[in-house]
């Protein structure tokens, strides 16, 4: 899940109400615009709205189509909610909550060499087709002067011979 702001899209809230799920809110302009249209209605109570402002991450208050808000005491919380300004930039953090980074020098020179060895290989089966390529047009040649010459030789053994 994804959230946003009620107060960044005001209007889109009343239009979405068949299954509204509303989780820790600390702006009080963002409950008002979540929250008036649903106290107004009697589906939500004041103290309720009150404890949207400090709400543990993972419960949140389900709305749906016609009845009153329920707390749910155990729900996987959106996305945003895992990050908070408070909790520094993403490496500090991780170091914090998971610290399990892992040098990967060794790898990846492994990988180096692997693609190396691998270019090296097809620089050389590459190369030996070159050198086939070559060797066939040197065969080709050789039989061409070959083939000359049995004609030249043939050509003499017609021809008559003149005695001196």
């Amino acid at each position: 899940m994804d959230t946003q702001s009620p107060a960044e899209v005001k209007g889109l809230i009343e239009g979405q109400d068949d299954l509204l799920g509303i989780n820790e809110m600390p702006s009080m302009k963002d409950r008002e615009e979540v929250c008036e249209q649903l106290r107004k209605d009697g589906r939500i109570s004041k103290s309720q709205i009150r404890y949207i402002a400090t709400m543990p991450i993972h419960e949140m208050f389900l709305v749906t189509r016609g009845k009153k808000a329920k707390l749910l005491r155990r729900v996987a919380p959106p996305r945003t909610q895992f990050w908070k300004s408070n909790l520094g930039n993403f490496e500090s953090y991780w170091k914090k909550t998971i610290n399990k980074y892992k040098n990967t020098n060794q790898e990846m020179e492994l990988v180096r060499k692997e693609y190396l060895h691998h270019q090296y290989l097809l620089e050389e089966k590459e190369n030996q087709k070159a050198e086939m390529q070559e060797v066939k047009k040197v065969k080709k040649i050789n039989n061409e002067i070959i083939k000359l010459e049995v004609e030249q030789a043939q050509k003499m053994l017609e021809e008559p011979i003149q005695l001196i």
